[in-house]
């Protein structure tokens, strides 16, 4: 029996292909080194509230849906990587800070479309009831997919759907023997697994 390891593994950030558009159109590959990543692996539910008869337990006590916050506040994924002296480097620190355009191309988060009424996700509540993630207040922040996949005889991946980075948390390290970035996104789609890679073409070619 063989054992994933961490340099199997490999993250990519996609753009979509229009600003309205929930196909992926293009990728930037980061292979993992320092084997440090964390993500979840599925979305939270509602909690269950016991209602009883005046704080006492009976026939008639039962469970009610609590709040639906569980279900749609972000969740945190981390990663680190080591930076090389190449303009991939250059290319993924402007990514992660927030730019429209990287190697010359435009790049496009999973935006809200009040037209079209799509949110770039849906998420499921009480297992049945579907809503659309909402926009931003700031429509200036962009969310993007994220995928994650350690290969083997049977890959293992997962896809996180409207990954926000914010700038304070994309950080440069200095070590004895590398330069590195440390990054923390706030996902706020949807959690699924994957055993291949969303077809798109290499932002860096």
């Amino acid at each position: 029996m063989s054992v994933f390891q961490g340099y199997d593994g490999e993250l990519r950030l996609y753009s979509a292909t229009t600003i309205h558009t929930a196909t992926a159109s293009a990728y930037m590959e980061v292979l993992f080194c320092n084997m440090d990543f964390t993500g979840p692996t599925s979305r939270g539910k509602t909690e269950e509230e016991m209602i009883m008869n005046r704080g006492q337990f009976d026939d008639n006590s039962h469970y009610i849906e609590g709040s639906e916050h569980p279900v749609f506040q972000p969740m945190t994924f981390t990663f680190g990587c080591r930076l090389a002296d190449t303009v991939n480097t250059q290319a993924l620190c402007d990514w992660l800070s927030g730019v429209t355009t990287v190697n010359g191309r435009t790049i496009y988060g999973w935006q809200y479309d009040s037209t079209n009424n799509w949110g770039g996700t849906t998420l499921q509540v009480c297992g049945h009831t579907e809503h659309l993630t909402p926009q931003f207040e700031d429509t200036s922040k962009n969310r993007y997919r994220v995928e994650v996949l350690w290969d083997g005889t049977n890959d293992l991946g997962y896809r996180y759907e409207e990954v926000y980075f914010r700038p304070g948390d994309v950080n440069v390290t200095e070590s004895e023997n590398a330069v590195g970035i440390s990054v923390t996104g706030k996902i706020y789609g949807t959690v699924t697994r994957i055993t291949s890679f969303s077809s798109a073409s290499d932002i860096m070619r």
